[in-house]
């Protein structure tokens, strides 16, 4: 007679919990099962332990996944805050090229475009968590990508503007008209961050028909962030746009009165 044997041996336990107020009993119970484990695996595992079965164990529960996209999430804080920093460095020294040391924005326009992505984010996890939409640890992937567009929408807002000074017919830039030169600047950036906003939200929007549960809320929550992301950076960063006009206007009137 010939046996044959099994490559691998699977146990698996169903456990009931049809509504919420159940569920918690299971949670627990999860939680213990895999405290129990890492116990059992650090026993068998230690030097000392003369068991060696050849076998290969491996364990899981319903919320394993999460449990370590949260341990993730732990250990990449400071690549993410290292990231907005970087972000934040690179935006002051692009948009300081090409200017003097008075019409360079120094902090102020790079902090507006970053945090008018930010308050996009905010506007738009408050938003959907005010309409019942749930959330998802996949959904804290949003940040990236949505710092990626507004940063994307600032430069071209601030390269229309700067393009719009150089074009204009006064030669001294006290002269030259606030609502004019704004309306100008947003006239004809204002295609191209709309053709993108709205494109992007398109296709995160074509997401909410998946039949995976995790993959409709990352894609609404990174389409709703980029709506909101887009009306910030038209109306905030445009806003300290005009101040930062504004300021140099007040400078070069100072400088020549006294020079």
């Amino acid at each position: 007679t010939e046996y044959s044997y099994a490559d691998f041996f699977k146990l698996r336990y169903s456990l009931n919990a049809p509504n919420v107020k159940s569920s918690l009993p299971v949670k627990l119970w999860e939680l213990k099962f895999l405290t129990n484990m890492k116990q059992v695996f650090q026993k068998y595992s230690h030097p000392e332990c003369d068991i060696d079965s050849g076998l290969s164990i491996t364990y899981a529960v319903s919320s394993s996944i999460d449990i370590e996209m949260d341990e993730n999430l732990k250990l990449d804080e400071k690549l993410i805050t290292c990231t907005f920093v970087i972000i934040f460095i690179m935006a002051s020294i692009l948009m300081t090229l090409g200017t003097t040391c008075v019409t360079s924005p120094g902090m102020l326009l790079p902090m507006a475009g970053i945090y008018s992505a930010l308050f996009g984010l905010s506007s738009a996890f408050g938003f959907l968590s005010l309409i019942g939409f749930k959330a998802c640890n996949l959904s804290f992937v949003a940040p990236f990508l949505v710092i990626g567009v507004g940063i994307d929408d600032m430069f071209i807002i601030y390269s229309a503007y700067m393009n719009c000074v150089k074009e204009s017919s006064t030669s001294r830039f006290q002269d030259i008209d606030l609502s004019e030169l704004m309306s100008r600047s947003l006239k004809r950036s204002g295609v191209s961050i709309t053709i993108t906003s709205l494109t992007d939200f398109s296709a995160f929007m074509v997401g909410l028909i998946s039949d995976f549960p995790s993959v409709q809320i990352f894609c609404a929550y990174i389409g709703v962030s980029i709506i909101f992301c887009y009306i910030y950076q038209l109306t905030i960063f445009a806003g300290f746009l005009c101040i930062h006009t504004v300021r140099i206007k007040k400078v070069n009137k100072i400088l020549d009165e006294y020079v």
